[in-house]
């Protein structure tokens, strides 16, 4: 992780920022109902990436679902980071802490989707051990496009 960013909880007075990199680098339409909704579920997780300015530079979205054989599986459903603050391994720290979080809590899996067009983030994704899983047809809008669902499944 880069040694000037901190992982913290996310907090309500962060989502103007949040909605801020969403749309700075392009990410599915989340309003601000919607995180404000998903910051009060006791199943959801909501972290930052803070700079030593503690300004928000990056944010993570997930949340626990059930699985099969009553096990619990996770399912990352927002990550960004501001573009000015990409390729320092912010996104890599938001990606850790959910993975140390899912194996503290006995997580059977994670499940995350991401445009099929979109390489650089399934690489990003591979390297943590994430494989194609399925192809959901035409899941975005704007513009249509499949999305690949991508599991990381814990032994």
């Amino acid at each position: 992780m880069t040694k000037n960013v901190k992982i913290e909880k996310l907090r309500p007075t962060d989502l103007r920022r949040v909605m801020e990199i969403q749309a700075e680098v392009g990410l599915s339409h989340w309003s601000h109902r919607d995180y404000t909704e998903e910051l009060v579920r006791t199943d959801s997780l909501m972290v930052k990436a803070v700079n030593d300015s503690s300004e928000c530079v990056g944010f993570l979205v997930g949340r626990r679902v059930p699985g099969e054989k009553d096990e619990n599986e996770f399912e990352i459903y927002n990550i960004g980071v501001s573009l000015d603050h990409q390729r320092k391994r912010i996104g890599s720290a938001l990606i850790e802490e959910v993975l140390a979080v899912c194996k503290r809590d006995r997580i059977a899996a994670i499940w995350l989707d991401v445009r099929a067009s979109n390489e650089i983030a399934k690489t990003f994704y591979q390297t943590f051990g994430f494989v194609n899983a399925a192809t959901r047809r035409n899941f975005y809008r704007d513009p249509v496009e499949d999305g690949i669902v991508m599991k990381l499944a814990f032994d």
